[in-house]
């Protein structure tokens, strides 16, 4: 026993705890990532000569430097600031950290988990605990008129959704072939969860998988067509429901092509207004978290750029423009995480913002 313990590897124990703090940070009883964050920037400080970057990822890292003397230049509050960048840019911290860790964690084991949890937290929480003593922000919306979605490990339905959608694509990269059971595990949590972007970016996820695969044969054909017709057949049958239940109980206007085509306008509606309302040039620049913060809400973009300015997008698409390469394979990885924050921001999630490194770094250390 004692062998044992002492042959226990001590960046295994670190990356544990890592992942324990970054999986209960959005429960009632922990309420914070900050732990998490400050073992991140523990290891890249006593490890940075392992971090090896390509000259784009030099030439960002010094750019997005240069963009934070700025910030915190003109900022009023400096406390404000901080969370604000921790929330929006905490995924490049994250991603340096992956960049001089060597990991092997059992990934596949924590999807398990995380979805068996999902699945568990719903039945909880629809028969005997109340959300308030497990989450923060407990949900209010009933569907069916009796079913309650589980915030569960990300803090919304929404986000929790995108993880373990953005956490499958992440499997399909790094696995041979992912077995009928936990593709049956995690279509169960991503339908309890019940969160219409969550069906959307794994609708998304599977015509991209279709479309890159190589040597298309009859079957694969057969699979697309009865996919798409079985998907537009669903999405008419929900719009048929809405009509007739929408003043009603069950609520489907959350999962229906109407909801989705008024959030779409309605993000980029939002973002022409932005242009209007700027107070000063400065503001349109590096954004309002010189005064204010503002991490919450839909139509995320909108937001990200109202908090962090034109400055502030140039250094999200410069980031990935450094990380990535312009393969289809590597295009597809962006794009897949681009739509994953389309509602709500989940890069802000810590969780996330892990899955996402894996995403960017599994093929770079190959």
């Amino acid at each position: 026993m004692i062998k044992t313990f002492k042959n226990i590897n001590l960046n295994n124990f670190y990356f544990l705890i890592f992942i324990i703090t970054s999986f209960v940070a959005e429960y009632k009883f922990f309420t914070s990532s900050f732990l998490s964050y400050l073992l991140v920037i523990f290891y890249i400080f006593f490890n940075i000569k392992k971090i090896t970057l390509n000259k784009k990822q030099y030439l960002f890292f010094l750019g997005f430097s240069f963009y934070l003397f700025i910030i915190i230049f003109y900022s009023s509050d400096l406390i404000i600031l901080f969370k604000n960048v921790k929330f929006w840019f905490g995924f490049t911290l994250v991603y340096i950290f992956f960049k001089c860790f060597k990991d092997n964690f059992n990934y596949l084991f924590f999807f398990r988990f995380c979805c068996l949890i999902i699945i568990i937290e719903a039945i909880l929480i629809n028969t005997i605990i109340d959300q308030d003593i497990l989450y923060l922000r407990p949900t209010i919306a009933t569907f069916f008129g009796f079913y309650q979605r589980p915030p569960s490990i990300c803090g919304t339905p929404t986000i929790s959704a995108v993880f373990i959608v953005l956490y499958f694509y992440f499997l399909q990269l790094t696995l041979k072939k992912i077995s009928f059971i936990d593709l049956s595990i995690f279509l169960i949590a991503l339908f309890c969860l019940f969160s219409m972007t969550g069906f959307i970016l794994a609708y998304f996820l599977i015509i991209l998988y279709f479309f890159n695969k190589d040597n298309k044969n009859i079957t694969y054909w057969n699979f697309f067509t009865s996919f798409t017709i079985i998907s537009i057949t669903g999405l008419l049958v929900l719009f048929f429901l809405e009509k007739i239940f929408y003043e009603e109980h069950f609520n489907f206007q959350k999962l229906t092509l109407s909801y989705f085509y008024y959030t779409v306008v309605d993000h980029f509606s939002s973002l022409s207004k932005i242009f209007q309302i700027r107070n000063s040039y400065l503001e349109a620049i590096i954004g309002i978290q010189i005064k204010q913060l503002h991490t919450s809400g839909d139509n995320a973009y909108s937001v990200f750029f109202l908090q962090n300015g034109i400055i502030g997008i140039l250094m999200f698409f410069s980031f990935f423009a450094s990380s990535l390469k312009f393969t289809k394979n590597e295009l597809t990885k962006f794009l897949i995480i681009f739509l994953s924050c389309f509602h709500y921001y989940s890069l802000g999630n810590i969780l996330v913002q892990i899955i996402v490194a894996k995403i960017l770094t599994q093929n770079q250390r190959d």
